[in-house]
C-alpha cells in the first residue's frame, strides 16, 4: 500500500503538465474568460501537485492522516492569497477562498462544508453559461476502504478543475429526463438536485492525475464532462464488432446519460450503505441498465453498445483488494455478462428481468445484500 501511494503521487507530478498542457491552452485561441482560469489554474498547478505528491507519501510513512505538510501548505496559502487580491481573479475569489479554507482543514466534516460552498459558487456560474472554476478536497488515496471514520480524520487532497458547458443541447435535454425518474428507481421521494453537464477545460491535483468524467457533487449537483469520456473508443470498437452505427455526438450523448444515471443512484444511497463492493452495482443495475433499457426516445442497439463499452472498459482494470475501487470492477463485470446474453439469443425482456432481479437485491436489507455478494463472486 505505501508503495502504491508513493507511485500515486509521483505519476501525478509527472503528468500535471502532460496530460491537461496549461500552456498549449493559454497559447491557442480560446474566449478571455477561460483564459483567465486557465491563467490562475496555471499559477498553483505546481504547489497543489507537490502538496498531493507530499500528502500521499505522508500518509504511507504515518498512521495519522490529519497534517498537510506545513512547508509546501504555507507555500500555497501564500501564493493564494496574492491571487486572491488580483482584480483579474476577482470572478473566482469564492474559490480561492475556498481554497485557503481547504489548506487550514481539519477533519472530513470541515472539508464537506467547504467542499459544498465550493459546489455551490460553481453550480450559480454554470447555470449563468460562464466558464466555472471548481475547487475540491478528498481523501481517496488516504482511505482506500471508503472508511467513516478514517474520512474524520482526512486531510484534503485538493482537485481543481476549469469547466465549460457542454455544447451539445440533445444532452441538456434529456438531463433533466433522467434526474426526474430516478427516486422511482429506488422507490423514494424525489431528492431536487441539478446536472452540470460540462466540458473539462483544464484542472490540477487528482483532475491532473485522472481527469473526472463524471461525480456525484452533492444532492443538489452532479457533474459529467462529456469531452473526458473514456469509454469512446471501446464503444467504437463495440460497434465495429456488432455492425452497429454511431456518430461520435451520439456516442458522447449515450456515454453522458449513462454516467449521469449513475450518479444520480448514489444520491439515493443511504451512507450507511454496506457492503462497499455493492455501492456501484447499486446504480449500475438499477438506475443505469434496468432504468434506461426501458426508457422509450432512446435506440436499444446505440444503448446497448454505450452500455457494453462503458462496462467494457471498466474491466481493464483488475481488482486491488481495494472494496471502494473493486466495486467498479464487479458491477461491470456482472452488467456485461448479462448484456451480452443479448448477442447469443437472449430477449430485452430477459434481461432487464434479471436486471430487475439484481436491483431487488442489492436495495434489500443488509441479509439480502451479504447473500447476494457470496452469489456474486
Amino acid at each position: 500500500m505505501a508503495d502504491e501511494r508513493q507511485r500515486w503521487g509521483l505519476f501525478a507530478g509527472a503528468l500535471s503538465h502532460l496530460i491537461l498542457d496549461q500552456e498549449q491552452i493559454l497559447g491557442a485561441k480560446i474566449p478571455e474568460r477561460e483564459r483567465v482560469a486557465v491563467e490562475l489554474v496555471y499559477q498553483i498547478t505546481e504547489p497543489v501537485t507537490q502538496l498531493f505528491r507530499a500528502a500521499t507519501k505522508r500518509t504511507s510513512r504515518h498512521r495519522s492522516l490529519w497534517t498537510l505538510e506545513p512547508k509546501l501548505c504555507r507555500e500555497l496559502q501564500e501564493k493564494t492569497m496574492v491571487l486572491e487580491n488580483d482584480p483579474r481573479y476577482e470572478l473566482y475569489k469564492a474559490q480561492l477562498q475556498g481554497l485557503k479554507a481547504l489548506l487550514k482543514a481539519r477533519g472530513g466534516k470541515e472539508v464537506d462544508k467547504i467542499n459544498r460552498k465550493m459546489v455551490k459558487d460553481a453550480g450559480k456560474r454554470y447555470k449563468g453559461g460562464k466558464t466555472v472554476l471548481l475547487i475540491q478536497g478528498y481523501d481517496f488515496a488516504q482511505n482506500g476502504e471508503a472508511s467513516a471514520k478514517k474520512h474524520q480524520e482526512m486531510v484534503p487532497e485538493i482537485d481543481i478543475k476549469v469547466l465549460r458547458p457542454a455544447r451539445n443541447p440533445e444532452i441538456a435535454k434529456w438531463a433533466g429526463l433522467i434526474l426526474d425518474g430516478t427516486a422511482e428507481v429506488y422507490g423514494r421521494k424525489k431528492i431536487k438536485g441539478e446536472a452540470m453537464m460540462v466540458e473539462l477545460v483544464t484542472g490540477a491535483g487528482w483532475t491532473a492525475l485522472s481527469p473526472t468524467q463524471g461525480e456525484y457533487l452533492n444532492d443538489s449537483w452532479i457533474l459529467v464532462a462529456t469531452n473526458v469520456l473514456k469509454a469512446k473508443k471501446n464503444i467504437q470498437r463495440v460497434c465495429n464488432k456488432f455492425d452497429i452505427q454511431m456518430t461520435a455526438t451520439e456516442v458522447e450523448f449515450y456515454l453522458a446519460i449513462i454516467l449521469l444515471a449513475h450518479e444520480d443512484g448514489h444520491k439515493y444511497q443511504s451512507l450507511k450503505f454496506k457492503p462497499t463492493l455493492l455501492e456501484e452495482g447499486y446504480t449500475d443495475w438499477g438506475s443505469v441498465c434496468w432504468r434506461l433499457i426501458q426508457l422509450k426516445g432512446l435506440n436499444k442497439n446505440k444503448l446497448w453498445a454505450a452500455l457494453l463499452g462503458e462496462y467494457g472498459n471498466a474491466l481493464k482494470f483488475p481488482p486491488t483488494g481495494k472494496d471502494n475501487e473493486d466495486g467498479y470492477y464487479l458491477s461491470a463485470k456482472v452488467a456485461h455478462d448479462l448484456l451480452m446474453g443479448l448477442s447469443t439469443g437472449k430477449k430485452w425482456g430477459e434481461v432487464v428481468a434479471e436486471f430487475k432481479k439484481l436491483h431487488d437485491g442489492v436495495t434489500g436489507n443488509r441479509r439480502k445484500r451479504d447473500k447476494l455478494l457470496k452469489q456474486l463472486l
